[in-house]
This record gives C-alpha cells, structure tokens and sequence, in this order.
C-alpha cells in the first residue's frame, strides 16, 4: 500500500498508531517520492517519553517525522504546556515535528486571539507545520477563507496545514478554499479514511483544482481494493 502511494507522488504518507504494529517501522519501505509521518499519541503532560516504547522506535526510525493531536476544546493553559514539554523533549530528536490542532475553528470561533497564540506557541517551540483540523464544525467555504486570512497576518501561512473534515460534504469545498488562501499542506485520504471522513484528494488534485498530476498513476489507486482485502 505504501509502495502505490509513493508511486503516486505525494509528499507525505501519514501512518497512524504503530504501537499495534512495529514491522513496518522496523525495516521501513524505501520511497522515491515520499515521506513517512508517524500519527503519534495525543499529547498529554505526564507522557514519559523515555519509557515508550512507540517513540523509540520513531527516534530509530530514518523518517523521523511525527504529528501530534492536540484539542483545542480543552484548558488553553493545559494545552499550552502539553505543546511545550512535547517539543521541548521531541524536537532535537526529530526532524521534524507537526501538530494538528484539533476543533480549530469551533475555538476559534469561541476565542480568535488565544487560538491564534497557540499555533504561534507551537511554531516558537519548534513545529514545522500547525494543521488546522475542522473535526465535527460545520465550518463553509466562506468562513474558512475569513479565518485563514485572518490568521495569516499573524502566521506564516508557509508553516499552516489544513485537514478538512466531510461529515457535512463540504471537505472539498473547504480544502480548494485553503489552498486558494495560500495553504500547501493538505491533510486527506484517498480511500475516505477512518469513517469515510476526509477529504478525498483524488478530486481534489485532478478533477477539480486542474493542476499538474501524475495523473497516470492515479489508476494504481483501483488497485488499492486489492492490496486492503
């Protein structure tokens, strides 16, 4: 599976929970086009890094590349120091590290400024992208063009990503507004994902947006149903 979206062409393959499962990372494929980010535990302040077992075998690992889940619907100050003590441990021991900022927009929606100074947090501490994830909100095209433009005055919109959810049908909608807005880190699946919920980048990339594919490789894709049974 790894093997077709790397054949593909897409920047970063994102594997999640490997504690189930360390073969992979063990002897990781070798890609001609992609990166392997590793979908870590949720942050949490009492983690102890130096005891787990799924951390060390990210350090081992050639990709070195993690993202960490963060709520943004719990304490500011909890979630602050969670970005903090994290980065602080992981960041000399990746290469890079990126935080997907879950329910974004709904706090955002409820406190601009804190959220704006929490992916400013982040950065400072040495994030390499801040993924703003729109999880449950319904959340339209229109807003999210007013929020992104807004937060990039603050932000270096190079370092935001986006993973746009589908569960009101609008995740296509929202990403190509993303992108419009200067956003080049898409988060999305090509098979739906975990309860058929992101955004299909299949139609994003060659139906829609019109831009530059290697569209031929996009046919391995129907070879996908194969490899998952």
């Amino acid at each position: 599976m790894l093997k077709a979206l790397d054949k593909v062409g897409f920047d970063f393959i994102e594997v999640g929970f490997h504690n189930h499962d360390y073969s992979l990372f063990d002897k990781p494929p070798f890609f001609e086009n992609s990166q392997m980010i590793m979908s870590t535990n949720a942050m949490r302040v009492d983690y102890e890094f130096s005891e787990s077992k799924d951390f060390k075998k990210l350090v081992m690992n050639e990709a070195r590349i993690a993202c960490f889940d963060i709520d943004c619907l719990n304490d500011f100050d909890e979630n602050v120091s969670k970005i903090k003590e994290t980065l602080k441990y992981v960041d000399p021991l990746l290469r890079h590290t990126n935080i997907e900022f879950l329910n974004f927009f709904e706090a955002y929606n409820k406190n601009s400024e804190k959220m704006v100074e929490i992916l400013k947090i982040a950065l400072k501490n040495g994030a390499k992208w801040v993924v703003l994830s729109d999880n449950d909100y319904k959340i339209l095209p229109e807003q999210l063009e007013k929020t992104i433009t807004a937060i990039k005055t603050q932000v270096d919109i190079k370092n935001i990503g986006i993973n746009c959810h589908n569960k009101f049908g609008y995740a296509i909608d929202n990403s190509l507004m993303a992108i419009k807005c200067g956003v080049s880190y898409l988060k999305g699946s090509v098979n739906g994902g975990d309860n058929v919920n992101f955004c299909n980048l299949i139609p994003v990339m060659a139906l829609k947006m019109k831009l530059k594919t290697n569209i031929e490789s996009l046919r391995d894709i129907m070879s996908f149903n194969k490899i998952f049974k």
